[in-house]
């Protein structure tokens, strides 16, 4: 059995802090999430909230079908031309 050293106290701030940190490194991929999940009126609000009050998987339906963009070429095209791109690459 390995026995360490340090107390229990110091172990248990190192992994509070280590907590903290990580929760600090996930709140940009966080709010990313709820942001795609969000209506457009929603994305404009003064006080803007983490948890959208009306979720909607329209932007995902527009991404996907082309709806919206650069001349109208859809995510999965513009996907397999990157993908395409680094094969080559």
């Amino acid at each position: 059995m390995i026995v360490s050293s340090r107390p229990k106290t110091a172990r248990t701030a190192q992994y509070a802090l280590l907590v903290f940190y990580m929760l600090f490194l996930a709140f940009p991929l966080l709010w990313l999430l709820s942001v795609s999940f969000k209506s457009g009126r929603e994305l404009v609000e003064l006080h803007p909230s983490l948890i959208p009050s009306d979720p909607t998987l329209q932007n995902y339906r527009e991404a996907l079908s082309g709806e919206i963009g650069i001349g109208d070429v859809s995510l999965l095209h513009s996907a397999w031309n990157s993908f395409k791109v680094a094969a080559l690459t």
